[in-house]
């Protein structure tokens, strides 16, 4: 025979039951696996398997009872003739009333479980017959009471430790599976929401994209698709209560038909277990004024005048041409015969645009305003867009609100100061002469001598300078000007030649004799005298 692991012991339990289908000479022992045992295999890898605990998240209701089967996954290095493992538990929500055997070990000699506080030890064994390899299936199923004093939305942990399986020569171990026990009123059942896709022509839509959204909790789950069966399993009390709204969205595989469909769900849909929603697809209408539109501000308007686009926070001036532009889109399946409208609003209404478009894709909207009859004021700009059996008609208005002004008229340019500031400057032949002003805005300046323009540039800034000055009376001005008019600053400017000075001329000298005699030794002074002041040299 195959040596096996019996686990009884006091570790763990106040009370403990023993299940044996065998009689065994000692219960309370541990058969370890003897070298002398030759006729024993020996198995030199432990067993395993993929996971071992609780599949799924459990339910249970106050007062009640709950039965939890515990799951060994694809078995390992097997086969398995022993399991032992901990379950560990909030004891003040849930207790273990009672453990008894699994599918995979129906045919199992013993089986023992000790319960204390928020923990139980299971240990369960065969002498033959034990779990194969890849075998997958519950190994016991635990008994689970629920508190009465329990409420609604309690949960308790469902947690795997020490989990031990044994050949007999081997003990291993597997991956834990925990889950969560939680405490409802109303325990989930199942519930199937489920149906047919079809054309708009009454034909089968096979592949059709199917979601549905609880409206109340805002999840959504996408259903499984058959060729043109849907299905998609749910749990009522979980997922879907009595008086929640579905809501089920239904596209053919191109996206050129759709449907969505609102149930509330009754307690005949919770009894029955499920919902059959058959769905006819249809073609999809939807136009919108698109919001973003380029130059629009997020408003669906643009307003352009003659130089550029108008920003929201530039005011309008009445006596402006201004252009009120706007992108109409066709979201839908097919092509559409829009009607579209342009309104402005103040203390009355004009209708700038009524007409119809047919769309396809898109309509770009180019209405002409001209507010020469207008007061100054608010005004709204409306655009409207609208077909028959539009999916969301929400996005089919767009406003804008304006302010127009009459905006001042600026005032004319001001030269504001020059230089020099004499009316009338002189200079002789050949000096230089600068001229300069300043103005109160940017100008055109042009430059005039008796008439002839000289020089021009544009600034608020401008200086001319004559370097070749010809003796004369000249008329020096400037002129400057823009869109908001003009002004003029003169000077006169006299120019006059060099004056011609004689040569100098000695005119007294001493001694006058041309010819004079002196002594050695003797001084002798020698004086002149000239018509104009000169340098002398002697």
């Amino acid at each position: 025979m195959r040596a096996i692991l019996l686990y009884k012991g006091k570790g763990i339990g106040r009370s403990e039951v023993i299940y044996v289908r065998k009689p065994i000479s000692v219960l309370c022992v541990v058969i370890l696996l003897s070298s002398l045992a030759t006729n024993i295999p020996i198995c030199a890898a432990q067993p395993t398997a993929d996971a071992f605990g609780i599949d799924e998240d459990v339910y249970g209701v106050p007062g009640g009872y709950t039965i939890v089967p515990v799951n060994i996954t694809n078995v390992t290095n097997g086969p398995v003739l022993s399991i032992r493992f901990d379950v560990l538990y909030n004891a003040s929500i849930i207790n273990v009333t009672n453990v008894t055997r699994g599918e995979l070990t129906q045919e199992w000699d013993t089986m023992i479980f000790n319960v204390e506080k928020g923990v139980t030890r299971v240990t369960v064994s065969t002498f033959s017959d034990g779990i194969d390899n890849e075998s997958t299936g519950s190994v016991v199923l635990i008994n689970f009471s629920v508190n009465q004093s329990a409420r609604e939305g309690m949960k308790s942990i469902l947690n795997f430790t020490n989990i031990e399986l044994a050949d007999g020569g081997e003990i291993g171990t597997a991956e834990p599976k925990n889950s969560t026990f939680y405490v409802r009123y109303v325990l989930p059942t199942p519930f199937l929401i489920h149906g047919y896709v079809f054309y708009e022509n009454g034909t089968a839509c096979n592949n059709a994209s199917v979601n549905i959204t609880n409206t109340n909790t805002g999840i959504e789950w996408k259903a499984n698709t058959t060729e043109n069966y849907y299905m998609c399993e749910l749990t009522a009390g979980f997922d879907v209560n009595e008086g929640e709204v579905l809501r089920i969205d239904a596209s053919s595989p191109d996206g050129m038909q759709r449907r969505t469909v609102l149930h509330e769900v009754t307690a005949q849909d919770i009894n029955n277990g499920s919902l059959l929603m058959n769905m006819s697809l249809e073609a999809f209408h939807d136009v919108l004024i698109k919001a973003d539109y380029t130059g629009a501000y997020g408003t669906g308007i643009r307003i352009d005048n003659a130089t550029g686009t108008i920003p929201p926070d530039e005011n309008l001036t009445v006596g402006e041409i201004y252009f009120i532009k706007y992108k109409v889109e066709n979201n839908g399946t097919y092509p559409e015969t829009v009607n579209i409208s342009v309104k402005i609003v103040n203390e009355t209404v004009w209708e700038l645009a009524n007409y119809s478009q047919f769309i396809d894709k898109y309509h770009l909207g180019n209405v002409t305003w001209d507010t020469s009859s207008l007061s100054p004021g608010i005004y709204n700009i409306t655009v409207s867009a609208h077909i028959q059996n539009d999916e969301y008609p929400d996005d089919n208005v767009r406003n804008r609100t304006v302010i127009i002004e009459i905006k001042a008229q600026p005032s004319e340019p001001e030269i504001i100061s020059w230089s020099p500031e004499e009316s009338v400057v002189n200079n002789t032949e050949g000096e230089s002469r600068r001229f300069n002003i300043t103005v109160d805005q940017i100008v055109n300046v042009s430059w005039l001598i008796n008439g002839t323009e000289v020089f021009n540039e544009t600034g608020n800034e401008s200086e001319y300078t004559n370097t070749s000055a010809v003796s004369g009376l000249w008329n020096v001005s400037v002129i400057v000007e823009n869109e908001n008019g003009t002004d003029m600053h003169s000077w006169i400017w006299n120019v006059t030649k060099v004056a011609v000075v004689a040569p100098p001329d000695i005119t007294e000298w001493y001694p006058v004799a041309a010819e004079i005699s002196d002594n050695a030794g003797e001084s002798r002074e020698f004086k002149v005298k000239a018509n104009q002041t000169v340098n002398v040299s002697w």
